[in-house]
């Protein structure tokens, strides 16, 4: 029995620590710096409250293709040219700048003169520097037999440093003398056309970036206009929405900490996202974040709301009250045709003859049928004032009726004019 117990609280603790490794979410990179110090220090500030590792990107593989093909649920990397599908990105890291950098004895002062006939190093083959320097060998109309991939820097000295990073450590400028750096048209001319805007426009992950001067001491002793690619932390779509929620307010909220390690975060981590620029669509967690303040639907439109209500309100009083006129009107016109009534039965009451009876009978129907007219063409409802106009005028033309007949007999034929049926 004893060792029953121990055997099932040995299988309990093992399912619990194979259960608490398989919930440490995975964060991908490449060996490109300084993506896998930023990523140590993710995993650090997030700790508390995701358990997360770091690893590498499977050889072979690019970053993303790693992220999609469940790798890792994490990656930190430059933005790619187009959207991947299953891709979303969680919070923009840093700018990761374009440094060209040429022997200054070949005396390139163009990115075709660094890039034909030339031995270049550009990170990992399958690195973001490495597929740009591609694309714009192809856009240039050169192929790969043009120039030579170096796999490190060491074994020869590259005639170009084609890199993505961030920005050159003073101990390795050092490195670099005899170098210079090409820029992308002058700093003057951005705005009016320069190359790096024509780049840019052709590519939409890559926006102009001017490195100050005396940044780089003699490797670039005037401002010079490059090229710059957001690197980010990304997820995979499916990834927990709560989880990215988090993590995307631990690092909103630790943004100093993360510049102290690395200056041009600062440019990046912010709430002020520009959402349209991110070439890989914001992660409905992180969205959910930037939307806990905003306030909802009823109440941004609340004041709109309110006006429209106020509008209405006088509108309908308006209506109510042009009704109710409309209704006195009615009613004072009916009360005219009541004293025109009342004026033909005192007079029917002081004749004698039956011919003037006769004739106010006949005033006192086209009294009627005016009524019947004005009701049918101004829609008067059939009111209490109304049914009595009809009732009273009939009971007088039916008295003044019998008084004839009392006087003259029956009539032989039915009148076509006998007052109208109550």
């Amino acid at each position: 029995m004893i060792r029953f117990l121990l055997l099932s609280l040995s299988v309990c603790l093992f399912v619990a620590g194979c259960a608490q490794r398989k919930d440490a979410y995975r964060i991908l990179v490449s060996a490109e710096m300084p993506a896998p110090e930023i990523a140590d220090l993710i995993a650090e500030i997030v700790s508390d409250d995701v358990s997360v590792v770091v690893v590498p990107t499977p050889p072979g593989m690019t970053l993303f293709e790693a992220l999609e093909a469940g790798e890792g649920d994490f990656a930190i990397g430059e933005e790619p040219a187009e959207r991947i599908d299953n891709v979303r990105t969680v919070v923009p890291l840093y700018p990761s700048i374009l440094h060209v950098i040429t022997r200054a004895e070949i005396g390139a002062t163009s990115l075709y003169d660094a890039i034909y006939d030339r031995s270049i190093y550009a990170g990992p083959a399958d690195g973001a520097a490495a597929n740009l320097l591609r694309e714009f060998a192809d856009e240039l109309g050169l192929y790969e037999g043009d120039y030579r991939l170096l796999m490190t820097p060491w074994d020869e000295i590259p005639d170009t440093y084609f890199v993505l990073g961030g920005l050159i450590s003073m101990d390795t400028l050092a490195s670099f003398t005899g170098h210079t750096m090409l820029g992308f048209g002058a700093p003057n001319e951005l705005g009016r056309g320069a190359v790096a805007e024509g780049i840019a426009l052709r590519h939409a992950n890559l926006r102009p970036f001017i490195l100050p001067r005396g940044l780089y001491d003699e490797l670039a002793p005037e401002p010079t206009l490059t090229l710059s690619t957001r690197t980010v932390l990304a997820a995979r779509a499916d990834i927990d929405s709560a989880t990215v929620r988090t993590i995307a307010r631990l690092l909103f909220e630790n943004r100093r900490a993360i510049a102290q390690e690395y200056p041009l975060a600062q440019r990046e981590i912010t709430e002020k996202l520009d959402v349209a620029a991110l070439v890989l669509p914001l992660h409905p967690g992180t969205q959910a974040h930037l939307n806990r303040e905003r306030p909802s639907m009823f109440q941004r439109w609340s004041d709109t709301i309110g006006t429209v209500f106020a509008v209405l309100a006088v509108i309908g009083s308006g209506v109510l009250a042009y009704n109710r006129r409309l209704s006195a009107m009615r009613k004072d016109r009916i009360d005219t045709y009541f004293i025109s009534m009342f004026e033909v039965r005192e007079a029917i009451q002081t004749v004698t003859s039956v011919e003037a009876r006769e004739d106010l009978r006949r005033q006192l129907r086209a009294i009627q049928a005016e009524v019947m007219s004005l009701a049918i063409k101004e829609r008067i409802e059939a009111n209490s004032a109304l049914v009595a106009f009809i009732e009273m005028s009939n009971q007088i033309l039916n008295e003044t009726y019998r008084e004839t007949v009392l006087q003259t007999g029956p009539a032989p034929q039915t009148d076509a004019n006998d007052p109208i049926s109550s």
